[in-house]
């Protein structure tokens, strides 16, 4: 029985290692690039809007960000107190 069970046992993490194989061989998608003003006009902020983040962070106009960043920086001016 012992060895029976050792045999499963390997079989299983010849298995492991072949999923882990094929997640590593995955490419990942490249990160899209847009300005920011077109990320703002997407989420059809308002002027007063796209100005607050664009002091916030010191943005420059036509600077180029991906969507996560656009989003963390739009949930930071949205949870920062008006005037603070």
């Amino acid at each position: 029985m012992a060895k029976k069970d050792e045999v499963k046992k390997d079989e299983v993490k010849k298995d492991e290692v072949k999923k882990e194989e094929t997640v590593d061989t995955v490419p990942e998608k490249a990160e899209t690039l847009a300005p920011f003003e077109e990320w703002a006009n997407k989420q059809f902020l308002k002027p007063w809007q796209i100005a607050g983040i664009r002091e916030m962070y010191k943005i420059k106009p036509g600077k180029q960000i991906d969507k996560k960043s656009f989003d963390d920086m739009l949930a930071g001016f949205s949870k920062k107190p008006i005037g603070g």
